[in-house]
């Protein structure tokens, strides 16, 4: 989704979130092979191991950066939860964001409940909200 949105002209620079070193070298690698030049392909200082934390991480960058705007691509049933995270945490910040599912997913909120992976992964992200709504909002 990253690289359709370089492909279109939307997007200069990748942002990875830093999850760990395999995972990061592994997605800057494929953002080459998908036209992503090196110098653009940036991690995150913070190593992250939630969403609030990678909502923390691109503030931080942001601001190390001056970068004003970011868009977020994730997957289908997380998109919701992101968005409420990243508005909340860089509310005030002059940091804007949107929020892209990813296109082609196997989720689509169409079918999900045909499925108990689809289940799975809208009863994990109703959990997770309440958690961050009841512990950090």
């Amino acid at each position: 989704m990253a690289a359709e949105m370089l492909n279109r002209g939307h997007v200069n620079n990748l942002v990875i979130t830093n999850t760990d070193r395999t995972a990061n070298r592994r997605l800057a690698q494929e953002a080459e092979k998908l036209g992503f030049d090196e110098d653009r392909i940036f991690i995150t200082d913070l190593e992250v191991d939630s969403t609030l934390d990678e909502a923390r991480a691109v503030l931080k960058f942001a601001r190390q950066q001056g970068w004003s705007s970011f868009m977020v691509v994730t997957d289908p049933f997380h998109s919701f939860r992101t968005r409420v995270i990243f508005r909340r945490e860089l509310r005030g910040s002059g940091v804007s964001i949107s929020v892209r599912p990813v296109v082609g997913h196997w989720f689509r909120s169409s079918t999900w409940f045909f499925s108990r992976a689809g289940w799975n992964a809208v009863i994990l992200e109703i959990t997770k909200l309440f958690k961050y709504l009841l512990f950090h909002y």
